[in-house]
């Protein structure tokens, strides 16, 4: 027992600092701020979201992941993190910058799944604590998004530097993980070539296009609309942003941590076709709404997804590496698309196609979960 509380508080720790994001809420107004278009930003934020993929596509054998324990995985990862941080700091062209969020793409793919895999190891609580420590990565980055607008204020690359020493000392912590679980490939020779059942396809659905739709728009588009279109100062903006991270918070502990899955997926499916009607109106209270629906939204996706792939028996690590490589191509997608659609024809135009997108999501779903019954009848 008192093993386990000590791996509680080590995941906990390693959540609340891997997620102190100084710097995230401002990425695109930082890019905007050092000269970049709409279409270039956008295009930059791309880069990212393809370098998780061509992680996630790169042969086993090549991957962290086969040679080492989860524990140095996550020690990597904080490495790759840093350094494109810094390379964003120093550099502020367009080449310099693209690595920078290579290293930062490989930083997030390399990390991917390797906490949840550890608490899988050596907690059995049902996936309480699952849902517990996600909410701190919430309370994590409401209270860096705070401070990173103080610092944001003073100088435009303090955020990203207040983030490059979180990783510093994530680093430090991930020393103190325990080693088990081990490398993964005795893992990742499981099922490689077996088909998702169809539970399995409505929860990857579910994780890819919610996900999809919630980060694109919140890295991606919200902090230019609020900042560039409504001319909202720095400190109102970040309250706004925070209200997300908050309800986020609260979401993953109360929606997705004491409500069954069914419940809670039905409940976060609703929020976010509210938050996205919402987005629609320039009013601001509106908008206030609409991103503590989206908040509240986000913060049950990871745990719901993560905890329903447990509670099917599948293989989490290989299922989160697929959901991974899908979401990434979901990200690329609507971040240039999307981004075009703004830039020439305006906000409006680039939250339709986040609509349509939900459209499909809810299409796909459906289908998946009438399946996966029709199925469980028959057997």
């Amino acid at each position: 027992m008192k093993l386990n509380k000590h791996i509680k508080a080590q995941i906990s720790l390693y959540r609340i600092f891997s997620r102190a994001y100084f710097h995230l809420p401002f990425m695109v107004i930082y890019l905007s701020k050092i000269g970049f278009n709409l279409i270039t930003i956008e295009v930059i934020m791309a880069v990212y979201g393809l370098a998780v993929f061509a992680y996630t596509k790169s042969p086993t054998s090549l991957k962290p992941t086969y040679h080492f324990s989860c524990k140095y995985v996550l020690l990597i990862s904080e490495v790759f993190k840093f350094i494109g941080l810094i390379l964003v700091v120093l550099t502020q062209n367009i080449a310099g910058i693209c690595l920078a969020q290579i290293f930062l793409g490989f930083g997030y793919g390399i990390a991917a799944g390797c906490d949840t895999r550890i608490i899988n190891h050596h907690i059995d609580d049902g996936g309480k604590f699952q849902s517990r420590s996600n909410s701190l990565m919430f309370v994590a980055l409401l209270v860096a998004g705070l401070f990173g607008s103080v610092l944001f204020d003073i100088d435009i690359r303090l955020p990203f530097i207040a983030s490059a020493l979180a990783d510093i000392v994530t680093g430090i912590v991930c020393m103190t993980l325990p080693n088990e679980p081990g490398k993964m490939e005795t893992v990742s020779k499981n099922r490689t070539n077996a088909k998702l059942t169809y539970q399995e396809k409505s929860l990857v659905c579910t994780y890819c296009l919610t996900r999809g739709i919630i980060l694109t728009f919140f890295t991606g588009f919200l902090p230019y609309h609020l900042f560039i279109d409504m001319n909202i100062p720095v400190y109102g903006f970040i309250t706004i942003l925070t209200s997300y991270t908050f309800l986020g918070n609260i979401s993953s502990n109360f929606i997705a941590g004491r409500l069954k899955k069914e419940y809670a997926v039905r409940i976060m499916n609703i929020c976010l076709l509210l938050s996205l009607i919402m987005y629609f109106s320039n009013n601001l209270i509106m908008i206030v709404a609409a991103t503590i629906l989206l908040g509240l939204t986000s913060g049950a996706t990871r745990p719901i997804c993560l905890n329903g792939l447990r509670d099917t028996g599948s293989n989490v690590a290989l299922v989160s590496n697929i959901m991974e490589g899908i979401y990434s191509i979901i990200n690329i997608t609507l971040l240039i698309l999307g981004g075009v659609l703004y830039y020439f024809y305006g906000f409006v135009y680039m939250h339709l196609l986040l609509a349509v997108v939900f459209i499909i999501y809810i299409l796909l779903h459906y289908y998946f979960m009438k399946r996966s019954n029709e199925y469980e009848k028959q057997s």
